[in-house]
């Protein structure tokens, strides 16, 4: 009888996680105390797959502590969320999610990967000190990231979407203003420091290659580095309304090849990367519209990823 339950919960779980979303799923599996819902948490924990990761939960979504979700809920820009890495989040308006206001550090994914025994493909490179951003990371990567730190706190963490990426931006054509080149030393980009064979003519700023976060003023809504050091993963499929958000905010400048334009009109090859990093050397590149894709499993010296916070107390 319990094991017929069982199997009639894994496919009510199915649905639900087709509807829904997994992350809101599992949060409303911790919450059901009857046999469905402990047949269902069964199956919150994915099952490995060849050549995917699935990083050991260490605790459930929604079991942060009350005083934790007040201290979400009170953030604000001058007095961020701190959680147990030191990562600091701030509210940003039109959202309902708090934004980590610098990228992802190396020290933060190295408690990851040692933590969770995650099996991580560095390119081989060795990596820089722990308060710079985390480069090599596929979006697999960064998701994997997301999902063990959720289930490390008890909160819900997960790349930015689209929309909330440009939202966090601002509606400058840059995230420092609205003229290129940006002031002095006022995002991290390839200048006449980097000893790159393409640089920005007669500007420079203060590292040849990644800076540590927040070496470079923060945007209005209190974040850094969202022009440049690295470029950052979203969450979303690139497809083509993305894409036409990509032309429009470059007047129609900065067309992929005809190879990539037909791979995204096929949907679901690449995954949406936005901001500008520390080789970008003309303004479409570092400009707040700009829309970069990727293929999931790749990853780079340019790009990083920064993290969202679901606000509990805005459900």
């Amino acid at each position: 009888m319990i094991m017929s339950q069982c199997s009639k919960s894994a496919t009510i779980w199915r649905r639900i996680t087709r509807t829904v979303g997994r992350v809101r799923a599992e949060r409303a599996c911790f919450r059901l105390g009857s046999l469905v819902g402990v047949c269902l948490l069964s199956t919150c924990v994915p099952s490995r797959v060849a050549g995917q990761q699935s990083p050991p939960a260490t605790g459930p979504l929604g079991t942060a502590s009350p005083s934790t979700i007040r201290a979400v809920g009170e953030a604000k820009r001058d007095k961020p969320f701190v959680n147990s890495l030191g990562m600091k989040f701030v509210p940003v308006s039109g959202t309902r999610v708090l934004v980590g206001i610098w990228e992802t550090r190396v020290a933060d994914f190295q408690a990851f990967v040692r933590e969770a025994g995650y099996a991580w493909n560095s390119g081989g490179k060795r990596m820089p000190a722990g308060d710079q951003p985390v480069n090599f990371v596929s979006w697999q990567d960064a998701a994997a990231f997301c999902k063990w730190l959720s289930q490390k706190e008890g909160l819900d963490y997960r790349l930015p979407s689209d929309k909330e990426w440009d939202v966090a931006v601002g509606r400058d054509r840059y995230p420092w203003g609205n003229e290129f080149p940006p002031p002095p030393a006022a995002e991290n980009l390839s200048g006449q420091e980097s000893g790159l064979q393409h640089f920005i003519k007669g500007w420079r700023d203060n590292h040849r290659g990644i800076a540590p976060v927040g070496s470079y003023p923060a945007n209005k809504s209190g974040l850094h580095d969202m022009g440049g050091n690295l470029q950052e993963w979203c969450d979303d499929w690139y497809d083509n309304g993305v894409y036409r958000e990509h032309l429009a905010a470059n007047k129609g400048g900065d067309r992929f090849g005809e190879d990539r334009e037909k791979a995204i009109k096929s949907g679901n090859v690449f995954r949406v990367v936005r901001g500008g990093a520390w080789t970008s050397c003309i303004g479409p590149q570092a400009s707040s519209g700009h829309r970069d894709a990727m293929k999931p499993g790749e990853s780079n010296q340019f790009t990083g990823f920064r993290c969202v916070l679901v606000d509990p107390t805005k459900r």
